[in-house]
């Protein structure tokens, strides 16, 4: 089901593709790069999970080298939406100095705020 949609473009089969492949679940064997293909593709259309789940995949280094900034740029993508981890995450970046981000309690707080927007 997920496979054909995924492979017409469809933003949240692909994102939901990616995990099968991430976890080797179903059909699909284990293979990072393919879900990372996957995820990013589906990011690139503007779906917020998978946009999250980009920033987490460089954050921690999954299928490549850790990115900080790339972490921060996906994540501010999908908070941007709404996305309440990206939010979350942003929030607790800022307040924290974490992912090369410097202390910034305003910022903490606007990331907090737009979880409830």
């Amino acid at each position: 089901m997920w496979t054909g949609r995924a492979n017409r473009g469809e933003a949240k089969s692909q994102f939901y593709l990616s995990y099968l492949y991430f976890g080797g679940l179903g059909p699909a064997e284990m293979n990072v790069a393919k879900a990372l293909e996957l995820v990013h593709a589906s990011a690139e259309q503007g779906y917020a999970e998978a946009q999250y789940k980009l920033g987490n995949a460089y954050e921690f280094g999954q299928g490549h080298e850790l990115d900080y900034a790339s972490a921060v740029r996906w994540y501010e993508r999908a908070a941007r939406q709404g996305y309440w981890l990206a939010t979350e995450r942003l929030a607790a970046a800022y307040a924290n100095a974490e992912l090369g981000l410097a202390r910034d309690q305003s910022k903490a707080e606007f990331w907090r705020a737009m979880r409830t927007k």
